[in-house]
């Protein structure tokens, strides 16, 4: 198996916390656009649909997904495009992931990682683990979990009893383009400092025109000081046992 000792990873606002995704995880960022044509008793946190590149696709609140109260959609308010991993969300194989703000883009390893107890009711909800990381306590969501919950409230089978999809081009190594610019990694801790009176949400920052302005996640990358961590690549089915510490 992969030894993994760093993952680039985004640190995902939303309503009350955050959660952690590898980068690999998150196609884009867009403004938030209100969603459509919700079908008829479908569970809360299927939020309804809306268009990506030409494309339907369910977006979904992982508060509501948790048991929470829907979260209202404020001037901060994002949409993160998160890629299907367990195959039965295909035509495209995403989602879009309601959230309150701009990720932070960092690089998690063992040195700013720390399990924390879960809480009550993650049990019962699609995360995988809840962690430490500076002073802030973010959540690992279940990916595949939360696709089959997906799946299963919009009536979408089983993925070995739907046909098989055709070969498509080979994937971005989306670790490898982030390394090859110039730019620097915004400093994690600091951000965490600067921003406790606002949650860390750099989209306070924002003017009202920047609604609909698209976050670029391929537009973000940094200079490593690890050459080796350069050239790996982030398989999500290792993520799981990279926190376990395997």
């Amino acid at each position: 198996m992969q030894n993994i000792r760093e993952v680039y990873s985004l640190l995902i606002p939303l309503e009350n916390g955050r959660i952690v995704l590898p980068r690999a995880a998150v196609s884009e960022v867009t403004g938030f656009v209100q969603p459509k044509d919700k079908p008829e008793g479908a569970p809360d946190f299927i939020l309804g649909f809306i268009d990506w590149q030409k494309q339907r696709i369910p977006l979904v609140s992982f508060e509501a997904a948790c048991g929470k109260p829907i979260p209202e959609t404020g001037r901060r308010a994002r949409i993160a495009i998160v890629f299907s991993i367990e195959g039965r969300l295909r035509d495209p194989s995403v989602f879009a992931l309601l959230t309150q703000g701009y990720p932070y883009l960092v690089r998690v390893n063992e040195g700013v990682l720390q399990l924390e107890e879960m809480e009550e009711g993650d049990e019962d909800a699609p995360v995988l683990t809840r962690t430490r990381m500076a002073n802030e306590r973010p959540k690992i969501p279940d990916l595949s979990r939360l696709e089959n919950m997906i799946a299963d409230a919009l009536g979408i089978a089983e993925a070995d009893e739907q046909e098989p999809e055709e070969a498509s081009a080979e994937p971005v190594d989306e670790l490898e383009a982030l390394a090859a610019g110039e730019d620097e990694e915004e400093d994690f801790f600091d951000a965490l400092a600067d921003d406790d009176s606002s949650k860390g949400d750099p989209a306070s920052k924002d003017s009202e025109d920047s609604e609909d302005e698209e976050f670029d996640l391929d537009s973000i990358s940094f200079d490593s000081d690890d050459d080796e961590s350069d050239d790996e690549d982030v398989d999500l089915g290792d993520l799981d046992d990279f926190l376990k510490g395997d």
